[in-house]
Parts: structure tokens; sequence; C-alpha cells
């Protein structure tokens, strides 16, 4: 599962009370459409859901990714936890040290081609 961390504007959001079967408790599945693309999620808390009701119009930082149900691929969405913030951050710190170090080797193998290229002249 593939995660990414984008700021968007939701054009929509549709929220709905439901009553879990097993539990017997209250959750709320959650849909935010951004452009033509729709992504859900399900909240446990009324206070959560309603929040979103003041969402339609606002540029929002979620988590974007795709789960797979009975074969299908829904594309879902959730709140980024301090957590997931840190861990992101951590990747593309890394990813930024990868592309580094590469410019880094590329740089060091181009001087080692000229001073062989020196040592042959000599």
């Amino acid at each position: 599962m593939s995660e990414a961390l984008r700021t968007e504007r939701i054009d929509q959001v549709k929220i709905q009370e439901k009553v879990s079967q097993k539990t017997g408790k209250n959750y709320y599945p959650v849909s935010i459409r951004i452009l033509e693309n729709w992504f859900g999620s399900i909240l446990w808390d009324a206070n959560s859901a309603n929040d979103f009701m003041n969402w339609e119009g606002q540029r929002k930082s979620l988590i974007f990714f795709e789960e797979e149900y009975e074969g299908k691929i829904y594309p879902k969405f959730k709140i980024p936890k301090l957590s997931d913030l840190k861990i992101i951050e951590i990747e593309e710190r890394v990813e930024d040290l990868e592309r580094r170090l590469d410019r880094a080797a590329a740089k060091f193998f181009d001087m080692t081609k000229e001073l062989e290229e020196l040592k042959k002249k000599k």
C-alpha cells in the first residue's frame, strides 16, 4: 500500500451515520470529492464526523492510498497522525539524501576519469 501525503481542496463531503452489526456502535462512512475523484474513510467519533462537514471548499493535508476489498481497489484517505507525518518526513529526507549521494558519486566518477587521463598524459 503506497501512501502519499497531499494538500488538496475538498470539493464535496458526504457523511452517513451507520450502526455496526457486530458491536452495535455508531460509525460514520465519509466520502470526499476532489475534482472528479471520490475517496472514502471511516470515522468512529460523531464529533470528528461533524468536523468534516466544514471541510467543503477548504484545503486539507491528507494521506491518500488505495485499499483492496473483495478483489476491488478503493481510493481511500486518512487524516495524518503525528507519527505518519514523521515517517513521511523521514522518507522524504532519505530520498533527498539518496539523490545527493547519487550526484556526489557521479562527480567522484567524473573526477576519477579525469585523474586517470592526467596520469596517462604524464
